[in-house]
């Protein structure tokens, strides 16, 4: 599991440094900016900013970036916004596609073919970490996963999010 970790990073800084379809940034100011343009031309940005953690009647150690074996300690960022703009328009994204992810340290916007594209946000400590990936096309959410850092083939979440077109009902 450590060689699959240290082979993604490696893969992920190569990217970084020589494919420019990628573009990251750590938070500054507990928020991230990413411009970037689509294959086929068009404007993406990534508005994401992180607030200090507010408990929740929900339990702590059921967001990523956190664990039942820190119980009781609270994590101290969780992700408060994420606006996206494709084409100067405003994408619709659930609120779960973000709201359970805590900690996050670091955010890519990786640009596919056509009008795909994807952000990938990482975050947690260590045991805690985490990989979130949430996948778009065009002005659409179409997917999100998160794999725990430690063992991502064996704890994961996919969620799906469908678009059915407006027939004139």
């Amino acid at each position: 599991m450590k060689i699959q970790k240290f082979l993604k990073t490696i893969i992920a800084l190569f990217m970084l440094v020589f494919c420019n379809n990628l573009m990251a940034t750590n938070f500054i100011d507990n928020c991230v900016h990413l411009n970037k343009k689509s294959s086929k031309g068009k404007i993406i940005k990534v508005d994401i900013c992180r607030n200090k953690f507010v408990a929740q009647k929900i339990p702590e150690y059921t967001y990523w970036g956190s664990s039942q074996e820190n119980f009781g300690i609270a994590p101290k960022y969780v992700i408060s916004s994420l606006k996206i703009y494709y084409e100067n328009e405003v994408v619709f994204k659930r609120v779960s596609s973000y709201f359970d992810l805590t900690e996050p340290s670091e955010v890519l916007l990786v640009v596919g073919k056509g009008d795909l594209y994807q952000i990938i946000i990482r975050g947690g400590q260590t045991a805690t970490a985490y990989t979130a990936t949430l996948f778009f096309d065009g002005d659409k959410l179409i997917k999100r996963e998160v794999q725990d850092g430690e063992f991502p083939d064996e704890l994961y979440e996919e969620t799906k999010y469908f678009w059915i077109p407006d027939d004139g009902r």
